[in-house]
């Protein structure tokens, strides 16, 4: 059997990479995660942090219909304030399919962790299939295939933002990419599929299907009505698809702040942070530039280095790009990085250059405010340039056993981030202090004691929960003070809310809402259905002088309420 008769087999390549794809993504999965997230019911590994607002999205997403328009409406959560789910990295694309059985699932149900293993799978899977277009030899794909799976970038994203795990997209558009021929419906399903899991990897996979069109063009492999009827294809399905499943939303502004702060160092593939390498230090780069977090890994960089010394000495060539294909995709990748590095270019810790710019551009640019993660592109295509020169090479043999060394390497290495997510998608009641050490904050304050039950215990909130239909913050902001317990009780209770966690702010919207709700304070018009949580010490000062006689105006475990004609409805 000669090497790659298994990948290049048409009547077996298919299941042999299912089946190894499922071995290797397994064995990572198990290293990395507790297995009990793949249960639907296991929920407080989500809670807290950004994860936990995914969730609630999902919660309240079950009170809408199926099909509506946009399909991914979600009311119920932050009412005139709402975005859809495809805003909330709430994964639109396992919303539905949980939706659509929802009756036969328990209302607290999650399909995160189902969707953290399927992308282990087909981060799996598609490296299988990009490399087998690189090398015929079985035993080399199959062991670099697993330093996709093990890519700190791609691991990362275990903290919390599940939706960016989808990496796998990426390896999926790169794969279409360096097919022999253009084939439009692959890209298009792709595109379709990546914008219901991630709007920043569906703006990668638009990158690289405008490249690919482009450099078949210039080769001549398309002509210009190709050119034109595939582009005016993809704009317009685009354009209505994004319009039905939500992604144009009334009030919703593109463009927010974050463009130079979200953002990566020019060091960046070689930062180990504080948990992702035992060899390679800490850079000490600055703040919320994890967005940029880039580490190639301890394994990949030994890999380059002994490339490296293997070309001077055995006198083998090191390739960059080989053809066409690999030229414009270096140059795109090239133009990511720089638009990863943003306009204020750090150096580790040292600014070297700080660009500042004029209002339109921090506008267009804050479309994609977290530039950092722009740097996926490039990371990825560093590793298929690594396997293509070690695929090349005369010492296949030794590269098999260099690899199997480093795979055992890289794991050894990892295992303070591997520790760090059991602990986090396990028992997080028991391991809440050693993970959330660094957020012990107001917004974290309902785990101070390492384990979290709602505090609404008192028996008022029984009837609250039957009588009520809406709960209304005052005064409502982003992410407010105390906003989880209240808004995981309204979804219990099938009550809408005026607050929640949101991608994007709709500024303007929330500063009518807010004032139309001091205007109802003033007026004492207060909505029979509605219960009325003050943050606002002052409102709640005032609305304590003007106690009406059926009212319940307290506060009710630590949560200043007030429900109007609370008393008439409990005496019925």
């Amino acid at each position: 059997m000669n090497p790659g008769s298994i990948f290049f087999n048409k009547k077996y390549s298919f299941i042999y990479t299912i089946l190894f794809s499922l071995l290797i993504s397994s064995l990572i999965f198990i290293i990395f995660c507790d297995i009990r997230i793949l249960n639907p019911t296991h929920t407080k590994w989500l809670m807290p942090g950004d994860s936990e607002a995914h969730w609630l999205n999902w919660l309240f997403y079950q009170q809408s219909p199926l099909f509506q328009i946009p399909l991914f409406q979600n009311y119920a959560y932050g009412e005139e304030l709402s975005l859809t789910i495809t805003l909330n990295d709430s994964i639109p694309l396992m919303a539905f399919i949980f939706k659509a059985f929802q009756n036969h699932i328990p209302f607290e149900s999650q399909y995160f962790g189902i969707w953290v293993f399927a992308c282990f799978f087909c981060q799996s899977f598609f490296s299988i299939k990009l490399l087998s277009r690189f090398s015929s030899d079985d035993i080399l794909i199959l062991l670099f295939s697993i330093f996709f799976v093990l890519s700190p970038v791609f691991l990362w994203r275990l903290w919390g933002h599940y939706s960016l795990m989808a990496h796998w997209l990426i390896l999926a558009a790169f794969y279409i990419y360096f097919a022999s021929r253009f084939n439009f419906f692959n890209w298009l399903i792709l595109l379709l599929i990546s914008y219901l899991s991630s709007g920043y990897i569906s703006l990668m996979v638009c990158l690289l299907f405008a490249t690919d069109v482009l450099r078949r063009k210039i080769n001549k492999e398309l002509s210009v009505g190709q050119l034109i009827m595939f582009f005016s294809s993809f704009f317009v399905i685009s354009i209505i698809f994004l319009y039905s499943i939500g992604y144009f939303y009334e009030g919703v502004k593109l463009s927010t702040s974050g463009f130079g702060i979200y953002k990566a160092n020019l060091l960046a593939f070689f930062d180990g942070d504080s948990f992702w390498s035992l060899t390679f230090p800490d850079m000490y780069s600055h703040e919320f530039e994890h967005e940029g977090f880039g580490f190639l890994g301890s394994g990949i960089i030994v890999l380059a280095v002994v490339i490296f010394v293997v070309s001077l000495v055995k006198k083998e060539s090191v390739t960059i790009f080989s053809d066409s294909k690999q030229k414009y995709l270096v140059f795109i990748a090239l133009a990511l990085f720089l638009y990863a590095l943003s306009n204020n270019i750090h150096f580790g810790y040292f600014k070297l250059i700080s660009i500042p710019l004029p209002d339109f551009m921090e506008k267009l640019f804050g479309i994609v405010r977290a530039s950092g993660r722009m740097i996926w592109i490039p990371f990825y295509l560093i590793y298929l340039i690594i396997f293509i020169n070690i695929s090349k090479s005369k010492y296949s043999t030794f590269y098999r056993i260099a690899l199997c060394c480093l795979i055992i390497f890289q794991l050894f290495d990892m295992q303070k981030a591997s520790v760090l997510f059991r602990n986090k998608t396990g028992d997080i009641d028991k391991n809440y202090a050693s993970v959330y050490s660094e957020h012990y904050d107001g917004q974290y304050e309902y785990w101070r004691n390492n384990l979290w039950n709602s505090p609404m215990k008192s028996p008022e909130w029984d009837l609250i929960g039957k009588e009520y239909k809406r709960i209304v913050y005052i005064y409502t902001t982003n992410r407010p003070k105390r906003y989880f317990p209240l808004a995981l009780f309204a979804a219990r209770n099938n009550m809408s809310i005026n607050f929640g966690s949101f991608s994007r702010v709709k500024g303007h919207t929330r500063k009518m809402v807010n004032k139309n709700n001091k205007e109802e304070l003033a007026s004492k018009s207060f909505r029979d259905d509605t219960l009325y949580y003050f943050n606002d010490d002052d409102e709640w000062l005032k609305i304590l002088k003007n106690k009406r006689k059926f009212d319940l105006l307290k506060e009710v475990d630590g949560f200043r309420i007030l429900a109007p004609n609370y008393y008439k409805r409990s005496q019925n």
